[in-house]
């Protein structure tokens, strides 16, 4: 009869199949707003990442460049008036660069070489009066010996594993060469801090919105 028909057609096993495959879809549901965040996120950070960090460089080496100007052109002004051996003794420069560099980043720091590649100035006084080793500066002052003045710049290096950052202003006659040094991965580290509490927040919006999503399905 239709009667018996429509209770088989409701019967606890058939009922039983909507149900699992009504969990099915929605769990199908949830996975799938969960990946497609999930994705978003990792599209987002993929794409904003290397902007900020080029963006940091770029801006983190202009004023590391104008700073080496600033400052290498007040020595130099000391040089003219009043000579090498005011100018460019150790007193002077510690008065002039003690603390010099960028603020709050602890591997940034000024230092002044000789056109003979003897350490003039340094925070650690222990390198004072001694060979530089930087390769940049070794190679400036290659260039100096052989009559050639360089022209101020910025370059990034390798020193013992580590990428670094050298600003350097050069004086007209070659006499010194004063240098603004810093550590590329300090200057980076807030970016990647950055990374990762946008990595842990997204893991928590993941988690809530699959929970919100379960719940609302559930309904």
């Amino acid at each position: 009869t239709y009667i018996g028909r429509k209770k088989q057609m409701n019967s606890p096993a058939q009922q039983s199949e909507k149900v699992n495959i009504l969990h099915s879809v929605k769990g199908r549901s949830i996975l799938m707003t969960c990946l497609s965040l999930l994705i978003l996120m990792v599209i987002l950070l993929v794409n904003i990442v290397p902007q900020a960090e080029n963006a940091m460089r770029s801006t983190t080496k202009n004023y590391l460049g104008d700073m080496a100007r600033a400052y290498g052109t007040f020595i130099n002004d000391a040089y003219q008036s009043n000579g090498s051996d005011a100018a460019l003794s150790s007193s002077f420069l510690a008065e002039q660069l003690n603390g010099v560099g960028l603020k709050g980043v602890k591997s940034s720091y000024a230092y002044v070489v000789s056109k003979d590649s003897t350490m003039l100035y340094h925070p650690i006084s222990d390198k004072i009066g001694k060979p530089v080793e930087n390769s940049v500066v070794k190679g400036l002052i290659s260039k100096i010996q052989s009559g050639t003045i360089p022209k101020s710049s910025v370059t990034d290096y390798e020193f013992r594993g580590e990428t670094k950052y050298a600003s350097y202003y050069v004086a007209p006659s070659g006499a010194f060469i004063l240098v603004i040094s810093a550590d590329e991965a300090e200057i980076l580290a807030p970016i990647y801090s950055l990374l990762k509490s946008s990595a842990a927040i997204g893991i928590i919006l993941l988690i809530i919105m699959a929970a919100l999503s379960a719940f609302l399905m559930g309904k």
